[in-house]
């Protein structure tokens, strides 16, 4: 079991209780205007005057999306629900065009040093005479 985190912004909280915080999708994402629950022991504060959070999962972790009606007779019904894995909650928050970090940080690759080979050796035995 492997925990990710994603970065996003304190604006995108809707509400809190002592157990859980709501939670908003990016506005320009594929589930805008979906938000969904997360306990609130996963959510962090990453610094930066409070902006920036963070939230934590698994990657067995399913997370419920809900889009609450806005209206003056469906307000605060849910009129929607939609069931996302953990890959595609990381895609909905990471934004490239933002500083990284700032959303969810993928992975960094080592890039290895390049060396200067000194001397070249054939080995007869690894050769196909063909």
């Amino acid at each position: 079991m492997n925990w990710e985190k994603v970065y996003f912004n304190a604006q995108n909280i809707e509400a809190e209780t002592a157990k859980a915080v709501l939670i908003k999708m990016p506005s320009k994402g594929d589930y805008a205007g979906y938000c969904f629950w997360h306990p609130a022991r996963l959510v962090r504060d990453e610094g930066n005057k409070g902006y920036r959070k963070s939230f934590s999962f698994t990657d067995e972790f399913e997370f419920k999306l809900k889009k609450y009606g806005k209206g003056k007779y469906n307000k605060n019904q849910v009129i929607d629900e939609k069931i996302i894995g953990p890959e595609e909650i990381k895609d909905e928050f990471y934004n490239p065009s933002l500083e990284v970090g700032k959303y969810y940080e993928k992975p960094k690759s080592r890039v290895p040093e390049k060396i200067q080979a000194k001397e070249i050796a054939i080995i007869d035995d690894l050769v196909d005479d063909e």
